[in-house]
């Protein structure tokens, strides 16, 4: 196992994840906003439960489509790997396959 390269800019997954959770939930309620309902979290929860979806954000967080979003992992990925020589010794994440999205499709089950 290779590890985490630790630097003072370092970028954990736990990082990428939590940045991307606030950006989607503010994505969510800057569009609910739009339409000019009352802000409760029903409302809200209905809104984003009708089919909304989150575009992502650039080549660190893929899309996500509501309501299968809940259960279903964003249609998406990449690798990174760790490079421990970069930087000076001090190690850095090298992109390996670019951030892909996929379609998601809503399937059935009866």
């Amino acid at each position: 196992m290779v590890p985490t390269p630790v630097t003072a800019q370092t970028i954990t997954s736990g990082a990428t994840y939590g940045y991307g959770s606030a950006d989607q939930f503010i994505a969510a309620l800057k569009d609910f906003l739009k339409t000019g309902k009352k802000l409760t979290e029903e409302n809200l929860a209905n809104f984003i439960n009708k089919g909304w979806a989150y575009k992502g954000f650039g080549e660190a967080v893929g899309p996500a489509y509501f309501p299968s979003g809940h259960i279903v992992a964003a249609p998406s990925g990449s690798a990174i790997q760790a490079d421990i020589t970069a930087n000076g010794g001090k190690g850095a994440w090298k992109v390996v396959v670019p951030l892909r999205a996929f379609t998601q499709d809503v399937v059935t089950v009866k």
